[in-house]
């Protein structure tokens, strides 16, 4: 009884519409969902990737204010942005996207504006705001050429410079920015390293890295992470979300949510 309730008491808060539970390998594919994880103020906001889709296009259709600008690339590649769902900064917000071998892009969107800002067309990952600094993770090593880079991104007289920082011998698989850094999880090293234990990794700007929690991503399908204003992680996957919280000696542990 004692254990059961201190359990309660330091495990997270399922997300709505989720219990504790351990994913089922039995499950069938056809029945599960993508959940995406994400924050807005610090709190935890769990979509699937059906209920992002229809967001998507009801708000497309809204006349709010907020509703969402469309950007099409020489490429082809199309951004989406709805003002206030971006990374503050200065006077207006930031909005990155990665899509592997279709492009990428990190954008600027001034406050009031509707005509957002090219600041580079790469694949980011994630980018995080250290004082006036931005330092972007970017990530080209699906390219036979590629790797994965740091980078600082400068704005001055309202023009954009890139300054390199580090190349770590990283391809994380899904990264969120921290305020000292990133959070990562990773596909692997690069060719001439041993492939590094699967789990959450903290990757500081000069490109060095540390295993904070392990976690089977042969196993457990992931797509996304974030990290909320009480420093729990969350990973958002294939018919689950787990939460990685601080635990004892610095480490963390981990708890699976599936859909009720």
């Amino acid at each position: 009884m004692l254990l059961s309730a201190l359990l309660t008491i330091w495990l997270p808060k399922p997300p709505p519409g989720f219990k504790v539970g351990v994913p089922s390998k039995d499950t069938i594919y056809a029945e599960t969902q993508m959940y995406v994880v994400s924050t807005k103020n610090g709190k935890l906001i769990v979509e699937s990737e059906a209920q992002q889709t229809e967001k998507l296009a009801r708000n497309l259709k809204s006349k709010s204010a907020r509703k969402p600008i469309l950007k099409t690339f020489e490429s082809g590649f199309r951004q989406y942005f709805t003002p206030g769902d971006g990374i503050p900064y200065a006077n207006g917000e930031l909005f990155f996207a990665d899509v592997g071998e279709w492009g990428g892009a990190l954008t600027f969107l001034p406050r009031g504006s509707r005509k957002p800002e090219v600041v580079m067309l790469d694949n980011v990952k994630a980018i995080t705001i250290m004082g006036s600094r931005i330092i972007e993770l970017g990530d080209q090593s699906f390219m036979d050429e590629g790797g994965t880079y740091i980078r600082e991104i400068i704005r001055q007289s309202d023009k954009w410079r890139i300054k390199a920082i580090s190349t770590p011998p990283f391809a994380p698989n899904v990264a969120v920015g921290v305020a000292d850094g990133f959070l990562v999880t990773t596909r692997k090293l690069s060719a001439d390293k041993p492939s590094p234990v699967q789990g959450v990794y903290h990757l500081s700007i000069q490109g060095k890295y540390r295993l904070i929690a392990k976690f089977d991503l042969s196993s457990h399908r992931v797509e996304s992470i974030a990290r909320t204003a009480d420093n729990v992680i969350w990973l958002g996957g294939l018919h689950f979300v787990a939460a990685f919280l601080p635990a004892a000696g610095g480490g963390y542990s981990t708890t699976f949510y599936i859909p009720k």
